[in-house]
């Protein structure tokens, strides 16, 4: 496949998932949701820790630890909400898997899109919460998030983003080939997948609080690099080496893309040999 053409596929998909995201509500309706869906969870988490700190002292870069964590997963929450259901929903509610299939395009590109559309999403949600939760918490409730703005490593901070949006998009991606050969997982797989990483990736509490076994397993997850690049690009961070963070980031990145690749591959294969690619939950 030419490059133009694989670009103008994937370009259709991201417009595609796009519309699919924002056409079931009128525009104010869908702008609201789109300003609470983020930031509901980040304010949960906030007031959390602010009710169970009012006994003792406030530590703020504590605080910054929680918000950043609990922001920046939205990326996690997207993506993998998003391409878990993608090729279910493309079997049984549009019932297009065939038309996909069969086009020039076929299903990489058009997931690529997806992922694209997804992360569009995210970011837009990530910036949204960063804007408000820094109001509501410094103007309203006088607690500061210990992050200075003028003072992040945007650079660092972009590169991190990247590297972390193609390692969370690996996982995405071996939802979507598990999603190949299995119809009945649809609904909860994304849902099972967040919550460990959510438990593994030092979203709350840094890895190391975890038995050991379990901070080995955090070790190899690019979202605990992703989490640990972006804090330290943000805020000054003892003991973290932004530099290596990065690089950890990358490794774990392309390998986690390596995996997915070769999953996505054994599970498409899979699907074809045994006539399940276009199975519905209800057959």
């Amino acid at each position: 496949m030419a490059v133009e053409d694989y670009y103008k596929y994937v370009k259709q998909a991201a417009w595609l998932g796009w519309k699919l995201d924002s056409n079931w509500a009128d525009p104010t309706l869908f702008a609201i949701y789109y300003i609470i869906r983020p930031i509901s969870g980040v304010l949960i988490v906030g007031f959390m820790y602010i009710i169970v700190s009012s006994g003792s002292q406030f530590n703020p870069e504590y605080f910054a630890y929680l918000f950043i964590g609990s922001t920046f997963f939205v990326f996690m929450i997207q993506l993998a909400q998003t391409m878990a259901i993608l090729i279910p929903e493309e079997k049984a509610r549009y019932e297009s898997m065939k038309q996909i299939y069969i086009s020039p395009g076929s299903i990489k590109p058009y997931i690529v899109g997806r992922t694209l559309s997804a992360t569009l999403n995210a970011g837009i949600s990530v910036l949204l919460t960063f804007l408000l939760g820094d109001i509501i918490f410094t103007y309203l409730f006088g607690q500061t998030l210990a992050i200075d703005f003028l003072r992040v490593n945007y650079p660092a901070l972009l590169i991190s983003m990247i590297l972390g949006i193609i390692g969370l998009a690996a996982v995405g991606y071996v939802l979507s080939a598990i999603s190949l050969v299995s119809n009945r997982l649809q609904w909860s797989l994304s849902e099972y997948v967040t919550g460990i990483f959510l438990l593994l990736g030092g979203v709350w509490f840094p890895p190391t609080v975890l038995p050991l076994a379990l901070a080995k397993v955090s070790s190899v997850l690019p979202l605990t690099w992703f989490l640990t690049s972006v804090r330290a690009a943000m805020v000054s961070t003892p003991g973290i080496n932004l530099d290596y963070s990065i690089l950890y980031l990358g490794i774990s990145s392309f390998a986690s893309l390596l995996f997915a690749f070769g999953v996505f591959s054994f599970c498409e294969g899979y699907a074809k040999s045994h006539g399940i690619l276009d199975a519905k939950a209800e057959a």
